[in-house]
């Protein structure tokens, strides 16, 4: 099961194999410490650099946020196993585009970019 969580986060567009690893997804999804402000915004700057460690670490920290929104879209009748590998996508979109500025956080932008993503694939489901 591990091997599928961080397969995950080196392959975002890939497929979940089964319903037991997009429960351990789920499961997974909060057991990272969600850094400070501060240090979502210096890992951000290092994914923006190609630094894969530090983007492994924001999507790591913020997969709670996909769950999140997963869920969100799932009561309005979209699949988990759809929504989790677009979210965690735009996840690793925004960990490598985010620019830091004084009125938004990493949160609010990854946030928003998972949204539009979900939103895209419940506007096409």
């Amino acid at each position: 099961m591990v091997e599928t969580w961080w397969y995950m986060f080196n392959h975002p567009t890939a497929p979940f194999g089964s319903a037991d690893s997009l429960q351990e997804f789920v499961r997974r999804a909060g057991e990272t410490p969600v850094p400070s402000p501060s240090e979502a915004d210096r890992l951000a700057e290092a994914a923006a650099n190609g630094d894969d460690s530090a983007e492994r670490q924001l999507v790591a920290a913020y997969a709670r946020i996909v769950v999140d929104e997963a869920i969100r879209y799932r009561s309005d009748g979209a699949r988990m196993r759809d929504l989790v590998p677009d979210g965690v996508a735009a996840l690793s979109a925004a960990a490598r585009g985010y620019t830091p500025r004084a009125d938004d956080t990493f949160a609010r932008f990854a946030r928003s970019a998972i949204r539009e993503a979900m939103g895209r694939r419940f506007a096409a489901n």
